[in-house]
């Protein structure tokens, strides 16, 4: 069993690389490098992220601000436009994320010890703004049943929810 597991770790973590291989390949229009502010200028994550230790929700919008950049960048309106954006006649901020679950608190996970690195460890090597990586349910369950934590849907999803895949049955836990 606990070979399987390994293996199944291994599998994803390998998928992952190879997904973030991928995605830094494509034309982004934002020029953002989280290995550099992370990596080299060994940035904490809560310094640009200043509102995840107090949020509750998964639709709170946790990117930083054009001001808060320009905090330490040098950028005055409309001057140096070309330090983050590669279209400069089309700019545009960075998406939100809208698929996260609403359901999420980053408060609660953080007030139980974990580090922004528990889940988003592969974002520090990201030299790419987008496309997002966000933990897989998978990786959540597995860091559930590693924590102890509850394994009922109800502490992730609301009733609301649409829970993919159609596997989601209501003996799901039993034959997963």
């Amino acid at each position: 069993m606990r070979t399987l597991f390994v293996v199944i770790i291994t599998l994803s973590l390998f998928g992952i690389l190879f997904q973030l291989a991928a995605d830094d390949s494509q034309k982004i229009e934002l020029k953002f490098t989280h290995k550099f502010h992370v990596e080299e200028q060994e940035i904490e994550c809560i310094e640009c992220h200043t509102s995840a230790s107090e949020s509750t929700t998964g639709a709170d919008n946790l990117f930083p601000s054009m001001e808060l950049c320009a905090d330490c960048h040098e950028v005055e309106e409309e001057d140096n436009c070309n330090l983050c954006h590669q279209d400069l006649d089309d700019p545009r901020e960075v998406p939100r994320i809208d698929t996260y679950n609403t359901k999420f608190s980053h408060q609660f996970h953080l007030s139980k010890g974990l580090e922004c690195e528990s889940c988003h460890a592969v974002v520090a090597m990201k030299t790419m703004a987008e496309p997002y990586i966000l933990p897989t349910m998978v990786e959540c369950i597995n860091c559930h049943e590693s924590k102890f934590a509850s394994l009922e849907c109800a502490t992730c999803h609301l009733p609301t929810d649409q829970l993919l895949p159609a596997s989601h049955t209501p003996d799901f836990i039993h034959n997963h």
